[in-house]
C-alpha cells in the first residue's frame, strides 16, 4: 500500500526539520530527506526488488513492553543494506529510484534493471550524505549545508551503480 501521508514529531527546534536560533535558522539534515521524497520522487509507485548484502537485526514488534526487562518485544530479522523505492513520474515519462545505503562504512555496487533489462545511458542523480565523511554529521549555523540534497547532475549508467556508504541516492532516467 503506498504511503500517502507521513508526519514529523516537531517541525521546529528539538528534532525539527528547521532549527531556529538567535542568529538565524538552518535546515536540519533530515529536512533534505523529506524534500527528496516529497518533491523529487515520482507519484506512481512501482514494484521494486533488491538483492544486496544484508544483516540480522532485532526488529521491534510494536509497542508491547516485556515486563521483566522493560523493553519492547523483538524478533530477529534479515534487513537488506540497500532500501529501494521505485516510482514513475506524474507525467509517466521518467523512472525514479531512491536508494538508501544503510552501511556506515561500505559503498555498495548494485545492478539496476527494469523488467530484467539492465538500465544504461544517461541518468540524473541527486544525493544526500554522499561524500560526507562523518556518519553523525549535522547542519549547524556555522555549517548550514554540511548535509544537504545535491543539485541534479548527469551520470552514465551501464547496468550498475555504486551507492555511497550512509547516503540516499535518487537516480532518474527517461522511460523508453
Amino acid at each position: 500500500v503506498p504511503v500517502t501521508m507521513s508526519n514529523t514529531v516537531n517541525l521546529v527546534n528539538a528534532n525539527g526539520l528547521i532549527v531556529v536560533r538567535p542568529g538565524g535558522l538552518v535546515k536540519a539534515a533530515h529536512f533534505h530527506v523529506w524534500d527528496l521524497y516529497q518533491n523529487h520522487l515520482g507519484s506512481s509507485p512501482l514494484q521494486a526488488s533488491v538483492t544486496a548484502p544484508s544483516r540480522t537485526v532485532s526488529l521491534r514488534l510494536g509497542a508491547e513492553i516485556v515486563r521483566s526487562t522493560g523493553e519492547c518485544r523483538t524478533r530477529p530479522a534479515v534487513v537488506s543494506m540497500l532500501d529501494v523505492s521505485a516510482t514513475l513520474s506524474e507525467d509517466r515519462r521518467t523512472y525514479k529510484v531512491a536508494v538508501i545505503n544503510r552501511s556506515a562504512t561500505d559503498d555498495i555496487a548494485a545492478d539496476l534493471s527494469l523488467d530484467g533489462r539492465p538500465v544504461s545511458g544517461t541518468a540524473t542523480l541527486r544525493q544526500i550524505g554522499a561524500g560526507v565523511d562523518d556518519l553523525y554529521a549535522w547542519n549547524s549555523m556555522d555549517e548550514p549545508d554540511r548535509v544537504t540534497l545535491s543539485e541534479a547532475s548527469e551520470v552514465e549508467i551501464d547496468g550498475e551503480f555504486v551507492f555511497p556508504a550512509h547516503s540516499i541516492s535518487l537516480v532518474e532516467w527517461p522511460v523508453g
